[in-house]
């Protein structure tokens, strides 16, 4: 595992690290985007692309609903309609399976747990 200098002494001398689970820990990006894609083709049937999605990665989930479906012309819409888009694309997320972790991520969780560091997860 290569560590910069630098990150390796301010590793020594924190206490906590807290990890990040979507892109720190897991790969989840490509899996949030195929449920994206899924949910609003079986929801709304309109077609969004992958660059669409991934423009937005960050973005709070409602604001993205709402400006895809006012970008393709969808009437008559709610905040009911948007909560039950949000609770269908979990589901659809959900189903997907084992999120897959990055590469070395799970050498350096052990390395810094042998290492008497407190660890921590936190997510959106």
């Amino acid at each position: 595992m290569i560590i910069k200098k630098n990150l390796l002494e301010k590793l020594k001398k924190a206490k906590c690290i807290l990890f990040d689970m979507d892109g720190i820990i897991t790969d989840t990006m490509p899996r949030h985007c195929d449920s994206w894609i899924t949910s609003f083709k079986n929801f709304f049937n309109i077609d969004v692309t992958r660059e669409e999605i991934y423009k937005r990665e960050g973005e709070k989930s409602e604001k993205s609903v709402k400006e895809i479906l006012i970008k393709y012309k969808v009437e008559n819409i709610d905040d009911k309609i948007i909560k039950d888009f949000l609770g269908y694309k979990c589901k659809m997320f959900n189903n997907l399976g084992d999120m897959p972790l990055f590469d070395g991520i799970l050498d350096a969780l052990i390395f810094l747990k042998r290492n008497k560091k407190l660890l921590g997860l936190v997510t959106g």
